[in-house]
């Protein structure tokens, strides 16, 4: 309708083609880590949101063997960013170093992460060139929050349209 081109990609399957996009939020924690605070202050409506503690959170999800995934809390050691938390499920401990040797690539973790809901649009936007974004009405908050990291770090945030569909689900209750 708009003339644009329109991209349909399914999220799950398509964050490991992102990895410049995530070494630079990596390579930037610091910065990062502070306008997402700030960020958060700002917009502060926590109950819809990102993660309270985003701010101390790597930006991005650890796949863990059994299905689920990882939150990784940012710590320093030795001067390097280290990520570390358990699995949701099993309780897995994880540790790992980032910017050995000031290299933040990731091609040996890339198919086993995936982007937070506040980092998604930075790495996506970044990564794809988006144009124009439409987003439904439950990620307002965490685009808004997004939306002052973005220009807070210089990085590309394309106009937004906050679409309220009608959805319509058929499942087992449905049925009944």
């Amino acid at each position: 309708a708009w003339g644009y081109d329109t991209v349909f990609s399914r999220f799950s399957e398509c964050q490991q083609i992102f990895e410049d996009e995530f070494s630079l939020l990596l390579s930037n924690f610091l910065k990062y880590s502070q306008y997402t605070k700030e960020a958060i202050v700002d917009v502060g409506n926590l109950e819809e949101g990102v993660y309270e503690r985003e701010y101390d959170t790597v930006p991005f999800w650890y796949h863990c063997d059994c299905g689920s995934k990882a939150r990784l809390t940012a710590g320093y050691e030795y001067g390097f960013l280290v990520g570390s938390g358990e699995c949701l499920r099993c309780g897995r401990e994880y540790e790992m170093k980032f910017g050995l040797d000031n290299e933040y690539g990731l091609s040996g973790i890339a198919s086993r992460i995936s982007a937070r809901s506040l980092s998604m649009p930075l790495i996506f936007f970044d990564g794809l060139k988006v144009g124009c974004y439409v987003g439904g009405v439950g990620g307002s908050e965490y685009l808004r929050q997004a939306s002052l990291v973005a220009g807070n770090m210089d990085m590309p945030f394309p106009p937004i349209v906050i679409w309220r569909p009608k959805d319509v689900y058929f499942g087992v209750g449905q049925l009944e």
